[in-house]
């Protein structure tokens, strides 16, 4: 693969990271409108999930535009304890027109993508969180 393809190839990125403490949803609806607007203009696009102490996001896009884009959330002080569960190449966008989706909880799609509600992610394998992210969107739409 060249230089130049590699920089034109699309990658997937899932992290995890701890809430800092005294997060509010206000801060989180902060978060997303600017995620919104910096993805649409660096190509990203991507799903936010914020529940039970934790955030999980996926993010879709080329591979310098994601390691700039996690550079930031590492130096994010509403993160802690960030894990990067996947970075990988894909073929397409699980994503595309969404500069950044919000999945918040709805009870019965948390249950059965989950299978008891509980929502770890930083326990979780890159397969289960691709999953859950497939799951949650195909039950919620």
């Amino acid at each position: 693969m060249t230089e130049s393809n590699s920089r034109n190839s699309l990658y997937r990125l899932i992290y995890a990271s701890s809430v800092a403490p005294g997060l509010d949803f206000s801060i989180v609806k902060s978060i997303l409108e600017n995620s919104e607007k910096n993805n649409t203009r660096d190509g990203l696009t991507g799903a936010l999930v914020f529940e039970e102490g934790f955030f999980m996001q996926v993010l879709e896009g080329g591979r310098e535009q994601l390691t700039k884009t996690f550079g930031r959330i590492l130096r994010d002080e509403r993160h802690s304890q960030v894990c990067l569960i996947e970075f990988a190449s894909c073929l397409e966008r699980r994503f595309s027109g969404w500069g950044m989706r919000y999945l918040g909880r709805q009870e019965d799609v948390f249950e059965k993508v989950t299978g008891s509600g509980t929502f770890k992610p930083k326990d979780w394998t890159a397969e289960r969180c691709n999953d859950f992210f497939v799951r949650f969107i195909a039950l919620a739409g």
